[in-house]
């Protein structure tokens, strides 16, 4: 039998913390945070409303480690239960959205992009929170704090895609 099975109710004795570690562990490192350099963030028009710089990485830290926590939980869920598979889904476009940001904001100097996976990230959790009251609760509560902050991040990375150029569409800025 496989160390996860994919039927019945199994996942409860298979989804284990040290699960959970690794694949936090393996989202950090394939998010590239080494491509982050503060001299790209320098030549860029800030949103006045903008977070502090410093302030992303615990954030990040934080959220994803309640993401991980959330996505436990709905592993952990009969196959059958409420929403489950659609949640499922969501959780998937959400860490998608993760990984890829840092690739195209910082890697690809894509201000156009980031924000739209930042809008994507937000509407993707908000339906997550909505639906997973359904099923569990607590998977909705872990993923409200991610939800807060994405609700600041969106107006901060639609800003930054209206006032900076986006090298990679060699468009814009849009506002000055």
């Amino acid at each position: 039998m496989s160390a996860i099975s994919l039927s019945g109710n199994h996942w409860e004795q298979k989804v284990k913390w040290y699960h959970g570690v690794a694949f936090f562990v393996l989202m950090h490192v394939l998010a590239a945070p080494w491509i982050q350099t503060p001299e790209y963030l320098n030549t860029q028009v800030k949103a006045p409303f903008a977070p502090p710089d410093w302030a992303f990485g615990p954030i990040w830290f934080l959220n994803t480690a309640l993401m991980v926590y959330a996505g436990m939980l709905l592993l952990r869920k009969p196959v059958d239960a409420p929403n489950r598979q659609t949640l499922i889904i969501l959780q998937i476009i959400s860490w998608a959205c993760f990984l890829i940001f840092g690739w195209t904001y910082f890697g690809l100097h894509s201000t156009i992009l980031g924000s739209s996976i930042t809008l994507i990230m937000f509407v993707v959790n908000l339906v997550s929170v909505i639906l997973g009251f359904k099923l569990d609760k607590r998977f909705s509560y872990t993923l409200i704090p991610l939800l807060v902050w994405l609700s600041v991040a969106a107006p901060v990375a639609v800003y930054q895609a209206l006032y900076n150029h986006d090298e990679l569409l060699r468009v814009g800025p849009f506002l000055s």
